[in-house]
């Protein structure tokens, strides 16, 4: 295993590591991707929006698996979490709106591994 963990892809005698790399590795492979290089690289940002707010909401699933105090808990929700949901979702919405697909796919009624990791 490359970095000692689990998720690892192994193709052809040789491992792949971490679930995005994994992900994007697949989404190129059979085609879901995106159509260009334009439309590749701007399910990449979305995909990348995602994790940036997980990343964000970190101290807040530390108290939720007991790693930090519980009775922060709800501050955190309140103080970090709805702020940074309508931040983030704000963004996505905004996305999903100029996409012109409706309300389904981040790019033109396409559907590619980014809409998997949204949903």
């Amino acid at each position: 295993m490359p970095f000692g963990q689990l998720p690892v892809l192994e193709i052809d005698g040789k491992q792949l590591a971490q679930s995005l790399a994994i992900g994007r590795y697949l989404a190129r492979k059979f085609g879901y991707a995106g159509k260009s290089e334009f439309e590749e690289a701007v399910a990449d940002s979305i995909l990348d929006q995602s994790k940036d707010f997980l990343i964000e909401l970190t101290p807040y699933f530390r108290t939720l698996f007991g790693m930090k105090e519980a009775q922060l808990q709800d501050a955190l929700e309140k103080d970090l979490v709805l702020p940074a949901r309508e931040k983030f979702f704000t963004y996505l919405t905004k996305f999903l709106k100029s996409s012109k697909s409706g309300k389904y796919f981040f790019l033109k009624n396409f559907l590619n591994l980014r809409n998997y990791y949204e949903k």
